[in-house]
């Protein structure tokens, strides 16, 4: 089985910052299965402009064909066993400037970029070839002449994300053409999905999942780890977290340490917390390193925003958490409720001071499993069934090809 494979995440900013999100992850898994003979991975195209700022270069591998397309470029890269990497690299200055993630929309209805995927299709012989998609952005070439299946996988949603939806016009006509066009459209979440039930009414959701190995055992102390008892959050951060929640909560518990491990995306939406004693923020850390830093929460937690905020998608982090053996508190987001007997949920400050209060006098204690259907591995599996022909599959039909990920460093999660 061939498949085409358009994420969200480029594998070449992957090799750099980790393989941290949901379609990373089932790329890891789906090259994995004796299923698929080649996976061909269709980076978001790099315009002159990101070039002369970031370098931009393309990914590591065995470098195997260029071709030319109209002053397009194009390079398919061998990075692993049987995963190659086209990068397209355009002259565009002006556009991506002025249109911004506008312009990632632009940039695949060009027609030379869509040559430069067949030609890369191509470069792998004849045979049907199936397409899975994260991002509204390929609708142009998510065509059923070109592909046998199409499954379209969302991610964050465009229509409601803090951040993306300032392209929301765009991407709702993208999303309308996938519509029409997808085998199957999946979902993390049941917000995105009541929204994309307005185009189709067959909408299925699929949550997240976690590498449990990567997350479970002993692991050494981060040096630079404040002393217990800490309340811990692993995570971007940005307009998503409840600021004003957890300064409230930080400033109610002054002998708890707050600490939060991932990359500050959006610096203005944590200003409140910048001046609050108790509240560490540690940055960005290497995600081999991360479930180090988890495994020494006392409690876990997810304090984002409710409605204004969500981004209809389904928190890696919950099942990471887990996998680490973290008892969790969680505000009431979108799908959360499902979890209610697992986890603790709260409105509000004062709910979240008492939660944390009772976990961390150990009264309080729920199963931590993680479920078997939230796992990488079986949610590659049922996005393959559904690639091969509709059937969700929750068991391998043979032995994972190689290593599995999780006997790799493990990944990044949003």
């Amino acid at each position: 089985m061939k498949i085409v494979a358009f994420p969200f995440h480029d594998w070449r900013k992957a090799e750099v910052e980790g393989f941290r999100t949901r379609d990373l992850h089932v790329l890891e898994w789906l090259a994995r299965d004796p299923r698929v003979d080649e996976l061909l991975v269709v980076d978001r195209p790099v315009s002159r402009a990101e070039r002369m700022a970031r370098g931009g270069k393309p990914a590591t591998g065995v470098e195997l064909a260029r071709q030319d397309v109209g002053g397009f470029g194009g390079r398919l890269t061998s990075v692993r066993d049987c995963i190659r990497v086209l990068d397209i690299f355009t002259p565009s200055v002006v556009g991506p400037i002025r249109r911004r993630r506008g312009w990632w929309f632009d940039i695949f209805g060009d027609q030379r970029t869509v040559d430069l995927v067949d030609w890369a299709i191509a470069e792998s012989g004849s045979g049907p070839v199936s397409a899975i998609a994260w991002t509204p952005t390929v609708a142009p070439i998510l065509s059923k002449d070109r592909f046998h299946r199409v499954v379209f996988d969302s991610l964050d949603n465009w229509l409601i994300h803090p951040t993306l939806r300032a392209n929301s016009l765009e991407a709702g006509a993208s999303y309308r053409s996938i519509m029409q066009v997808a085998d199957t459209v999946v979902v993390a979440a049941p917000a995105s999905r009541s929204i994309f039930q307005r185009w189709r009414p067959d909408v299925l959701v699929i949550p997240n999942g976690v590498d449990v190995d990567a997350f479970s055992g002993d692991r050494a102390r981060p040096q630079d780890l404040p002393a217990a008892p800490i309340v811990g959050y692993a995570g971007k951060l940005g307009h998503r977290i409840d600021s004003e929640l957890v300064r409230d909560t930080a400033l109610a518990l002054p002998h708890v340490s707050f600490v939060f491990v991932g990359p500050i995306l959006e610096r203005r939406a944590i200003r409140p917390l910048r001046h609050v004693p108790n509240v560490v923020l540690l940055g960005d850390r290497p995600y081999v390193d991360l479930p180090n830093y988890v495994r020494y929460f006392d409690v876990a937690w997810i304090p984002h925003r409710v409605g204004e905020g969500e981004t209809g998608g389904d928190p890696i982090k919950l099942y990471e958490y887990w996998a680490a053996g973290r008892q969790v508190i969680s505000t009431r987001i979108d799908g959360i409720d499902r979890w209610a007997a697992r986890l603790c949920l709260v409105n509000t400050a004062d709910e979240a001071v008492g939660a944390i209060q009772v976990m961390l006098s150990g009264v309080h204690t729920v199963d931590v499993t993680v479920p078997e259907d939230r796992t990488w591995q079986a949610i590659a599996r049922r996005l393959l069934g559904l690639l091969v022909g509709g059937v969700e599959s929750m068991a391998s039909s043979a032995p994972q090809r190689g290593p599995t990920p999780a006997s790799h460093p493990p990944r990044d999660a949003d």
